[in-house]
């Protein structure tokens, strides 16, 4: 709504928003999402996610989210992702355990997107 109309209530609601999901849904001490499970239930951090790298684009540094994708990537990086199979799991801490469901593996896709677009844009910027 923000992008269409440029009414500030629209940002400022934006950004209340995805306040209160980092703070009711991330770890405190390590920015991790929790393990959603399968299901449609696995796609929802990827999709939070998304509209996560969308809102860091639109108010760069506003909020943590910066923070919480490369901190949820690295994780699902080191931790999660089974680089034999490219495969992850719905903890991204953890490596998956066959078999794997789409939404699962779409959520992980999200997630290292994200983060490689938010890597991008630092090192553009850097760059100038």
């Amino acid at each position: 709504m923000y992008r269409v109309t440029r009414e500030q209530k629209y940002a400022d609601a934006a950004l209340r928003t995805a306040g209160a999901c980092i703070n009711r849904l991330c770890d405190p001490d390590t920015l991790l999402l929790p393990d959603e499970g399968i299901d449609d239930t696995g796609l929802f951090k990827g999709i939070l996610i998304r509209y996560f790298a969308q809102l860091e684009k639109q108010f760069p540094g506003a909020i943590p989210v910066r923070e919480v994708i490369l901190a949820n990537a690295d994780a699902l990086w080191n931790k999660g992702l089974d680089h034999r199979s490219v495969l992850c799991g719905p903890s991204w801490e953890l490596k998956p355990i066959l078999p794997v469901q789409l939404s699962v593996q779409l959520s992980g896709l999200m997630l290292l997107e994200g983060a490689a677009v938010m890597q991008r844009r630092s090192t553009s910027s850097e760059l100038e």
